[in-house]
């Protein structure tokens, strides 16, 4: 189906880049404001996901984070989680301004790291309708204790170099996002990491870089919103795998049974099998849409 493109303000005064998926029913309409995972861009691995949503009548608002794809913002691949929740935000109060959409009816959906925000959101937002979460990173200490030491050692020293070398006006120092062959000091580096990354490449891979600036290790290890999900009054869905090689499946688990209407889905596979090719796409996409047709439907015309 077709999406258009949208450039959102945001409080920084740089532009969002956003692809609307509308369905053909009437105004106004259910939507899902959808964010992607570390380092990625919308196009890659969100449309499956944002066009199925679509099709069942419901509007989707998948966003490329500040300096990342489409969206303005310099140096590019500046990932910083405080930023990529303010852009979440941010597209969520245009959405309240436009006609298009129900205010009662806003749902925020993150991928991955990207989870972080909805998770984040449905504790701070009592006006959203619900949150889904997918193969979800909530707390990025678990997550970073899954990293082998030796790793995790040169990650951080890297990390310091670039965080010292901002302080003086330097650029960033890039550290490959994840291991798509040899490069065994990826942030990503499992197992079955290079398959799974390949799912989420996009059609055109122009705008698509496999990094991100070394500093934003940081940005990651202290984020934990899964640690206070229990401030969440509305339904909270996570979709979680048997194992999960990238994210911390405890700390998933965790948050979703503290929200007071949590929910959680255990689908087949490991971390990238939620996404279209893997194993658990079309389980974990039913149990979403199953999700919503319940706590968010449709208002019949």
């Amino acid at each position: 189906m077709l999406h258009s493109v949208v450039s959102i303000p945001s409080v920084t005064g740089k532009k969002i880049n956003v692809w609307l998926y509308q369905p053909s029913t009437p105004v106004p309409h259910a939507v899902l404001v959808m964010g992607g995972g570390v380092g990625l861009v919308q196009s890659g691995g969100l449309p499956p996901f944002a066009e199925a949503f679509q099709a069942e009548g419901y509007a989707a608002l998948s966003l490329d984070y500040l300096s990342f794809g489409d969206s303005e913002g310099t140096p590019r691949n500046m990932l910083s989680l405080s930023q990529e929740l303010q852009d979440f935000r941010d597209v969520i109060a245009w959405v309240r301004e436009n006609p298009s959409f129900d205010n009662e009816k806003i749902v925020a959906w993150g991928s991955s790291l990207g989870a972080m925000h909805p998770t984040a959101l449905i504790a701070e937002d009592h006006a959203l309708a619900a949150a889904i979460v997918q193969c979800p990173a909530v707390d990025g200490l678990l997550s970073a204790l899954q990293v082998p030491l030796w790793r995790s050692l040169s990650l951080t020293f890297l990390a310091l170099l670039d965080t010292i070398g901002s302080w003086v006006g330097l650029g960033p120092i890039y550290v490959t996002t994840a291991n798509t062959g040899n490069n065994k000091l990826a942030m990503l580096s499992a197992p079955d990491v290079p398959d799974g990354w390949a799912r989420l490449m996009p059609e055109d891979d122009s705008s698509f870089l496999n990094q991100i600036a070394a500093r934003a290790l940081f940005s990651i290890l202290i984020h934990r919103p899964g640690q206070r999900i229990e401030r969440s009054t509305k339904p909270y869905l996570a979709v979680c795998t048997e194992y999960d090689s990238v994210a911390s499946l405890k700390g998933a688990e965790q948050a979703a049974r503290n929200a007071p209407l949590g929910e959680i889905v255990k689908v087949k596979g490991g971390h990238f099998d939620v996404y279209k090719g893997g194993i658990s796409f079309e389980e974990g996409l039913e149990a979403q849409l199953e999700f919503l047709k319940r706590v968010v439907p449709l208002s019949k015309a």
